[in-house]
């Protein structure tokens, strides 16, 4: 596997960057999150994080990819030095991804399959959702229902409400691969990855600043 991103996409005005933890460029580690490596035993926090940066240096500057990076109270992260510019990480099982737009907010989320109870699909799926999901093998239904959850956290992500925006509540339909949730608009990877990747953007921002 080469030591470089496996993918890096766009979406709308925003830059998105999938890649194993093994193949984050290490030159851009965040020394802050390695403070916490005690907290972080697979590294993918901090493999998050520099994906992050290598993505602002790649796609928007330099200078950016410098900048500090905190995190409002619900957990969305932000540039100190540039807050208006939207910026998202997300990890799980070996995958960390990275999302940047210079427009506005952006979330981004990656997830891997995994068994899907009875009491999932009743959260996170509406009635006909859950209809096509239990038609499906049980691989097929896991890995659709993983697309899905990527969608509905990037989309809670992008609007910095996390878990308080209830993502399971967001409808969707299997198969979909993009859509609009409130002023957000979304997008799966599916044409780019096999891993479920989702990208939302808040377009009515992207819109104005066109």
């Amino acid at each position: 596997m080469p030591e470089a991103p496996l993918l890096v996409s766009q979406y709308k005005s925003a830059f998105i960057a999938l890649s194993r933890v093994s193949a984050v460029p290490s030159i851009y580690r965040d020394q802050r999150a390695e403070a916490f490596e005690s907290g972080d035993p697979t590294g993918e926090r901090r493999a998050a994080r520099s994906l992050l940066r290598w993505l602002l240096a790649t796609t928007v500057s330099v200078e950016l990819s410098a900048s500090s990076i905190e995190a409002r109270p619900k957990g969305q992260p932000y540039l100190t030095s540039h807050p208006a510019v939207g910026i998202s990480v997300s990890h799980t099982a070996g995958w960390v991804a990275a999302a940047v737009n210079p427009c506005g907010a952006v979330g981004v989320d990656v997830q891997v399959p995994v068994v899907v109870s009875d009491s999932m699909l009743r959260r996170c799926c509406t009635p006909l959702g859950r209809s096509l999901l239990r038609a499906l093998n049980r691989e097929a239904r896991e890995l659709e229902f993983a697309w899905l959850w990527s969608i509905q956290e990037s989309c809670v992500k992008a609007s910095g409400g996390g878990l308080s925006d209830r993502p399971w509540r967001i409808a969707l339909t299997p198969g979909q691969t993009s859509g609009r949730w409130r002023s957000y608009t979304w997008e799966s990877q599916r044409s780019r990855s096999d891993v479920p990747l989702s990208c939302a953007v808040d377009s009515s921002v992207a819109e104005v600043r066109r």
